[in-house]
């Protein structure tokens, strides 16, 4: 009898193991002998992007209301800066602004920042960051999510609704 229990215990206890008899995944990579170590091979990167020569233009609409002690006398600027990676790791860096026009408490302006890129990768991001400022006193900047470069020759446009 105690060698049935003493079997059955046995098996009981090899069975969460069963499963762990089949071949885990392999890691790809060598040994290396002289060394006695294993090597995992290194991981292969994505061939790099071709650089393009790109032309375009980025445009932001801003209905802002103005909620700050800003004097309506004090002009509002709107800016626009445009940050890209370029295929060849150079940094692209363009802007532009604009002065607001203004009705009491709301004012209104659209900033449009032409490109032209000449190494650009076709399959980066374009980081906008837009800025509000009046006077020396006031401003505002925000970092606005990426967005993929637009294809050659084409006005990519978009609207914020601000409070300043």
């Amino acid at each position: 009898m105690k060698s049935i229990v003493l079997a059955a215990a046995m098996v009981l206890a090899t069975a969460p193991f069963a499963a762990a008899d089949s071949p885990a995944p392999a890691i790809p990579g060598s040994f290396d002998p002289i060394q006695r170590i294993f090597v995992p091979a290194q991981p292969q990167t994505a061939p790099a992007a071709a650089p393009v020569s790109v032309a375009g233009q980025v445009s932001y609409s801003f209905a802002i209301t103005v909620a700050s002690t800003i004097p309506t006398s004090t002009p509002i600027e709107c800016a626009v800066q445009l940050t890209h990676i370029g295929a060849t790791g150079g940094v692209y860096f363009e802007s532009a602004s604009t002065t607001a026009t203004r009705s009491g408490t709301k004012a209104n302006c659209t900033v449009k920042v032409p490109y032209l890129w000449a190494q650009a990768n076709n399959q980066g991001f374009v980081q906008p960051q837009i800025t509000l400022f009046a006077g020396e006193k006031r401003q505002l900047v925000h970092t606005l999510a990426p967005f993929l470069l637009p294809g050659n020759n084409q006005t990519r446009s978009f609207s914020q609704t601000l409070r300043f």
